[in-house]
């Protein structure tokens, strides 16, 4: 596969180590790469010869690439083991004007890192227990570590997860992390009528170079409530409400809070699909999406997505994303064509902030899905 590329279960894990949320899809997937439309996909390269291995390469600054492998065996129906290796050599970083520092700037150099994870898994609970380590040319080892469990009965289900690491653990693109430990939970119960979601998470920063006596703290509280209908016709409609209120404590003892609330509906047909939302915060303004989708044929797709936002400097943001798919046999080519537009006032026109026009291509069907799922991310 070539063009821009996702990741999927423990390479997802990898690339977003203690920024997941217990009932986030990445604990339930398979370690994998595939073409996508996510806004975090990375133009790359992947040759995948079996569903059990694959091996990448994805950008991870101007000049440096990430190069890494992947492996997955299934010991038995409830056990599954993958691991993961990568190498890279990302560019150095820059200090910037701040007087104080939560983390060193990254030297440059070569970095890699390696990653296990153990999913366990039965009919009605299950768990996993990924740990992952980076060790550096110019800078110390680190190490992560994710442990969640889940379970469901009937209409009911809930999960925990504890995600902890060292100070000097590393991404391949050469950044540090945020927290150091991270503790989250959900719970969701499904009735007739509809199905409500709460989730919970608390986060401790890194300690670094402080600007104050306490240590940097998070907290969310998110409740999502929604609803599948499906017509006689056989297609279905679907809408979610959700919203959140975050606090986040500094380390001089200052506090901000925020909140935000959206609402989305989704239409799935025969041959087209579509969606829609609508969503504000109390740290910028509301915020506009849709996305049509539209299948004329069976080895045809076509996608157009559109969104317009009001944050703060008096600035509006207007997005307009195109791509299509196209399967012959066991090949499918994929086409995605992107621009964002910022009017500022105080410049006096527009300015093009982003263009982007990327192709895909695949020799096992490519995939042009967007994963549905949380993206309540501490």
């Amino acid at each position: 596969m070539v063009g821009p590329l996702e990741c999927s279960g423990l390479l997802w894990q990898l690339s977003h180590p203690l920024a997941l949320a217990s009932d986030a899809p990445a604990f339930s997937q398979d370690a994998g790469l595939r073409l996508g439309s996510d806004p975090t996909a990375r133009i790359g390269f992947a040759c995948i010869p079996d569903k059990a291995m694959g091996f990448f390469a994805l950008p991870v600054s101007v000049d440096g690439w990430e190069y890494g492998c992947f492996l997955r065996t299934g010991a038995s129906e409830w056990l599954l083991l993958e691991g993961s290796l990568w190498l890279s050599e990302p560019d150095p970083q820059t200090a910037g004007e701040d007087w104080l520092l939560t983390q060193a700037p990254y030297p440059g150099g070569a970095l890699a890192g390696s990653a296990v994870n153990i999913r366990l898994g039965g009919a009605d609970a299950g768990g996993s227990v990924a740990v992952g380590c980076s060790v550096g040319e110019h800078v110390p080892p680190g190490i992560f570590c994710h442990v969640r469990a889940a379970a469901h009965s009937g209409g009911a289900a809930g999960g925990v997860l504890l995600g902890v690491a060292s100070g000097s653990c590393m991404l391949p693109n050469g950044s540090g992390l945020r927290d150091r430990i991270v503790a989250s939970a959900h719970a969701a119960i499904d009735i007739p009528v509809i199905r409500a979601t709460a989730r919970y998470a608390l986060s401790f920063g890194q300690t670094g170079c402080l600007s104050g006596p306490f240590l940097p703290t998070r907290e969310r509280l998110g409740l999502a409530l929604d609803r599948e209908m499906r017509l006689q016709r056989g297609e279905t409609v679907a809408w979610c409400l959700s919203g959140e209120k975050a606090l986040a404590c500094h380390a001089d003892g200052s506090a901000q809070e925020t909140s935000s609330a959206d609402f989305s509906i989704r239409f799935i047909g025969v041959g087209s699909a579509g969606r829609a939302g609508i969503g504000c915060s109390s740290s910028g303004g509301p915020e506009i999406n849709a996305r049509l989708q539209w299948t004329p044929f069976p080895s045809t797709e076509a996608t157009v997505s559109a969104g317009v936002s009001w944050p703060r400097l008096l600035c509006a943001l207007a997005s307009l994303t195109a791509q299509a798919r196209r399967n012959a046999g066991g090949y499918a080519l994929w086409v995605k064509a992107g621009v964002e537009k910022m009017p500022v006032a105080v410049a006096g026109g527009d300015i093009l902030k982003h263009l982007s026009l990327s192709v895909g291509w695949s020799t096992s069907g490519g995939a042009m899905t967007e994963e549905e799922g949380s993206r309540f991310e501490p």
